[in-house]
C-alpha cells in the first residue's frame, strides 16, 4: 500500500510497471475530507495490478481535458487489471467561474476518464465538471455505482467489447453548444471497427437530466444510443 499524505500533489505518471501482486495507492485514512489529499492528474501506460482508492483527482487551477488516462501502447505493451474505487474526479475544480463563459470549456474536447486496456474496474467514483465522463475504450471492464454529474457531452462512451455498466447515475447535463455533441447518458459506437461492438451490458442505471432548479445551461440528454455499425447489447431495465 502506498499512502499519500495530506496536501496537493503533482500529477502521477506510471509507465512500464507490471506488478505481480496488487498495489493500492490511497490517502491516509485519518485525513478528512476526501479533498484533503488531491492529485492533479493520473497517467498510466503499460502497467498492471494497481488500485486507486479514496483520492481526489482534480486539476488545481485550470481546465484539463483528461484527468485520468489509461494509455494502451502497442509498442510498450498493454495496460491490465487497474481498479479505481471511491475517487472524486473532475476536469476543472469549480463550475461557478465558467457560468458566464461556458464556451471556454466547450472548445476543449476529451473525457475526465479515458480508458484503454483489459480487465479494469471502476466502482463508486464521482466524476463531475467535465465535457464527458468516462470514455470506456477498454475491454472486459466494469463500471458500477459511478456518478457523472455536470457534464456537457456524454456521461459514458462505450467503444469496445465486453463492457458492463450497472447501477451508475448520470445527472445535470449542461448545454452550451446547441446539442452539437448529441449528448447521451451512455453512448455506444463502433469507432471505425467494421466488426461492430459485442457484449455490452447495461442494467439498473439512473439517468436524470436536471435535478437542480434554475441551474444555468440546464438541458436534456438521451438515455442511451448506439450507432456506427453492428452493436450487440444486453439491456435490462
Amino acid at each position: 500500500v502506498i499512502v499519500l499524505l495530506e496536501g496537493v500533489h503533482a500529477g502521477l505518471s506510471i509507465s512500464r510497471f507490471y506488478y505481480d501482486v496488487p498495489i493500492t495507492i490511497t490517502r491516509d485514512p485519518s485525513t478528512t475530507p476526501l479533498s484533503s489529499v488531491t492529485l492533479n492528474n493520473v497517467f498510466l501506460q503499460t502497467a498492471s495490478n494497481l488500485t486507486f482508492a479514496c483520492l481526489s483527482i482534480i486539476p488545481v487551477q485550470t481546465y484539463q481535458a483528461t484527468t485520468v488516462s489509461f494509455s494502451n501502447s502497442g509498442f510498450t505493451g498493454p495496460i491490465l487489471d487497474i481498479k479505481m474505487y471511491n475517487n472524486s474526479i473532475a476536469s476543472f475544480p469549480d463550475i461557478v467561474p465558467y457560468y458566464n463563459d461556458m464556451n471556454a470549456i466547450n472548445d476543449l474536447g476529451g473525457s475526465a476518464v479515458t480508458v484503454y486496456g483489459l480487465n479494469h474496474e471502476f466502482l463508486h467514483n464521482y466524476v463531475y465538471n467535465a465535457r464527458r465522463g468516462f470514455n470506456a475504450g477498454g475491454q472486459y471492464c466494469t463500471y458500477s455505482y459511478n456518478h457523472v454529474n455536470y457534464f456537457l457531452g456524454d456521461a459514458f462512451r462505450a467503444v469496445q467489447n465486453h463492457t458492463i455498466f450497472t447501477y451508475n447515475k448520470a445527472t445535470n447535463r449542461m448545454n452550451v453548444d446547441d446539442n452539437a455533441d448529441h449528448p447521451d447518458a451512455i453512448q455506444m459506437f463502433t469507432n471505425g471497427n467494421l466488426l461492430g461492438l459485442f457484449n455490452i451490458t447495461i442494467t439498473n442505471n439512473i439517468f436524470i437530466a436536471d435535478v437542480e432548479q434554475e441551474r444555468p445551461f440546464a438541458d436534456y440528454f438521451q438515455g442511451f444510443t448506439g450507432f456506427g455499425g453492428y452493436i450487440e447489447l444486453i439491456i435490462v431495465a
